[in-house]
């Protein structure tokens, strides 16, 4: 028989996919306003390529393993928090770049903000649940990815209208928020492969 899990346990699942949605999100807007961004800023497809791929993957890949490390010995909610309102602050000051340069040390910005999601996430999932609910609560918290990426599609189309920069600030700046809500997750007792119980601290 399942044991119960606990609500909060559900309600750290829900908050931790809606920041996975944001990741997503953020990181997938750029391509839905290349075209507008290409026609203001004249950028050729060589610097659209470096900012759609280079500046975000540079660090994303490289600070994954360290941050899994930290992961592994420090507070997995806080390190989550940093890491939203990092990538969604500049996300949002993308709006405000004037040149090349600028632009790309935003979007690599945000590859470092979410570099740290994944591994703390993860853990902090398999310590909220039992055993037995983790592979239902992966695919749910995984949800993230297709709704994240059809959100920006859906929200890109809608916004371009009112320009590029406005959709960055709409889209970035209020992730902020899910960052203030997961610094105050409550952190749970990391567990072994035979305990099951969640604690609180």
């Amino acid at each position: 028989m399942t044991e119960k899990t606990p609500l909060y346990s559900w309600y750290a699942l829900a908050l931790l996919m809606v920041i996975y949605v944001l990741n997503f999100l953020d990181r997938t807007i750029i391509y839905i306003l290349f075209p507008l961004i290409k026609k203001e800023m004249e950028f050729s497809d060589t610097q659209l390529a470096l900012l759609g791929t280079t500046s975000f993957v540079i660090f994303y890949t490289i600070l994954g393993i360290p941050f899994g490390r930290i992961a592994d010995r420090g507070s997995r909610s806080k390190i989550i928090a940093i890491g939203v309102i990092i990538w969604s602050l500049f996300s949002g000051l993308t709006a405000f770049a004037n040149d090349f340069w600028t632009l790309f040390a935003c979007r690599l910005m945000v590859g470092v903000g979410e570099a740290t999601l994944g591994p703390a996430a993860i853990s902090l999932l398999a310590d909220y649940f039992p055993a037995a609910r983790r592979a239902t609560v992966t695919s749910i918290y995984s949800m993230g990815i297709a709704i994240g990426a059809g959100m920006a599609a859906l929200l890109g189309g809608s916004l371009s209208q009112f320009g590029w920069r406005t959709a960055f600030m709409l889209i970035g700046f209020p992730g902020i928020l899910f960052g203030v809500l997961a610094f105050v997750l409550k952190e749970p007792a990391r567990t072994t492969a035979a305990a099951n119980d969640v604690n609180y601290s």
